[in-house]
């Protein structure tokens, strides 16, 4: 099957309006006028792709493109217009943004969420659209729901979406704020988040009324470090601090030892 040719026009740059929630909520100015001169150089190869909006146009690709443009001052830019609906506008700008390494999963989550709105049965649709799964959209919209804090410091680089995720399911607010404190000035990797995560789940964090910051001179966690907060004592422990031990339920906390050598593995079948 063969794609239908898309008809280009000259729309006049002074009609065309930036788009309504764009894909990328930062512009870097440099690489605008970088990419200016080259269009000045060997012209527009691409055209942008618009959405009428009464007697103007709002622009759901190519917005680098038009800025460049403008800073040309030019007075008309090629352009495919299209008669889209929210969810086409989310499929435009997703199949030209999302490909790109450097797009905030901030921007991506604003975007679906709009797309979204309040009715979830979009979901699989959207996700075929924009050749994401289910899962990676429900991300998105998780993300949505996470504390402030929490965005920003996604926005900055300074927590991955996978711990994010542990975190975000965090509700006392006081041990949340120290793991994005924490997690942020120390690097947690995803199984930290999940240790962490499973000790507060568990409640052994439950009475700790001033969680302990980690030590000034700590240097940065190795990927697989590991990263407590001891159950005893209530501090900050890290590998190779931790210890794994195996006690009977029954057995008070203060009896536990030393674990003695490890005994051959009993065979199944005796």
């Amino acid at each position: 099957m063969q794609t239908p040719k898309l008809n280009v026009e000259d729309v006049a740059v002074h009609l065309i309006d930036d788009p309504h929630a764009p894909m990328r909520s930062d512009i870097d100015l440099d690489g605008i006028r970088e990419l200016s001169e080259s269009i000045r150089s060997l012209g527009l190869i691409n055209p942008i792709s618009v959405v009428p909006r009464g007697e103007r146009f709002e622009c759901v690709a190519g917005h680098r493109r038009l800025l460049a443009v403008r800073l040309l001052g030019a007075a008309t830019i090629a352009a495919v217009v299209r008669e889209l609906d929210d969810a086409g506008v989310v499929a435009v700008m997703a199949t030209e943004n999302l490909e790109r390494s450097d797009v905030d999963p901030v921007d991506e989550a604003l975007l679906i969420g709009r797309a979204i709105g309040e009715d979830e049965s979009k979901i699989p649709e959207l996700a075929k659209s924009i050749n994401r799964s289910v899962a990676w959209v429900r991300d998105r919209l998780d993300l949505l729901g996470y504390p402030d804090e929490l965005i920003a410091a996604i926005r900055a680089g300074r927590i991955s979406l996978g711990v994010a995720k542990y975190i975000g399911k965090v509700t006392s607010e006081k041990i949340r704020d120290f793991f994005i404190k924490d997690a942020s000035a120390n690097g947690w990797t995803v199984l930290q988040a999940q240790v962490q995560f499973n000790l507060w789940e568990s409640g052994v964090l439950d009475n700790i009324d001033n969680p302990p910051p980690p030590p000034a001179d700590m240097p940065l966690p190795e990927s697989a470090r590991a990263r407590a907060i001891c159950a005893r004592c209530g501090t900050l422990a890290v590998h190779p601090n931790l210890t794994s031990v195996f006690v009977h339920a029954e057995c008070p906390p203060d009896e536990v030892v030393e674990a003695p050598a490890a005994a051959p593995t009993p065979s199944l079948e005796a």
